[in-house]
């Protein structure tokens, strides 16, 4: 009866889940600073992401390209994808969009005024390394490319608040997890104390019965030797009562012999 009481409880308690339609959308206060503010606020960070991106990238593309190892340039990508990332996220394809059109122009105008410190391009020499030749041309390639192929990625991989629904998603798994974990525990703790309880009253019973049918022996053991005893008792007296007659007629006969024979 117990145990068909905790399984129920066990049963009841466990949480509802709720559908994903019905989920409160996450609150804009838990996205970072620059997915808070307003479309025109979000399109201007996207610009001056991209003009950042087309300064910071052009000034260090070249980086180990001497020793044809570019380092630089790999380091000038990193930044790029995570500027086009976060403008795609920010602000869709819009924000993607000012980002490209505002990284080339930067990189654009160091190319064509300051070509021959920041882009040094279109010469050919047998003694440089072939990074120290076209690193110039990969840079601007990438830009345009990078940013292309962006726009082509799905929009889930874009969706901040998707990432968080899916993080509460399985935080809320592992805690329902744990507490149906626990209440099956309960359950069995609750089980194993009936049957202790159980367990402890038949004991009890046993003992109890046990001293009673040992002094209700220990009783007929008694009433039978006072039995025994009354018919030995009974069984001296008539030995007694026997002895006592077999005297009496002894006596008697002695007696009548001892009286003379009357003459005829």
């Amino acid at each position: 009866m117990t145990s068909h009481a905790a399984s129920h409880a066990v049963a009841t308690s466990a949480p509802v889940a709720v559908p994903a339609h019905e989920a409160p959308a996450p609150s804009r206060k838990n996205l970072p600073w620059s997915f808070r503010q307003n479309a025109v606020v979000r399109a201007l960070i996207c610009v001056v992401s991209g003009i950042v991106v087309g300064v910071c990238g052009t000034l260090v593309h070249r980086l180990g390209a001497q020793y044809n190892v570019p380092i630089g340039l790999l380091l000038a990508f990193l930044i790029l994808v995570i500027a086009t990332w976060s403008a795609r996220a920010r602000s869709g394809i819009v924000g993607l969009a000012l980002h490209l059109m505002f990284s080339t122009s930067v990189a654009g105008f160091f190319a064509n005024f300051m070509g021959d410190i920041l882009l040094p391009m279109g010469f050919y020499s047998t003694t440089l390394s072939f990074f120290s030749q076209y690193v110039g041309w990969l840079w601007l390639g990438g830009l345009i490319v990078i940013p292309v192929i962006f726009v082509f990625f799905p929009e889930r991989w874009f969706d901040i608040n998707a990432t968080k629904k899916t993080k509460a998603k399985d935080r809320g798994k592992m805690a329902h997890g744990s507490k149906e974990t626990d209440d099956v525990v309960n359950a069995r703790d609750a089980d194993n104390s009936v049957d202790s309880e159980v367990t402890g009253d038949s004991n009890k019973i046993d003992n109890t019965k046990e001293p009673a049918e040992s002094g209700q022996s220990e009783a007929l053991v008694g009433a039978g030797d006072s039995i025994n005893t009354i018919e030995s008792n009974d069984s001296d007296n008539a030995a007694a009562a026997i002895g006592v007659d077999g005297s009496a007629s002894a006596d008697s006969s002695e007696s009548d012999g001892d009286k003379p024979v009357e003459e005829v």
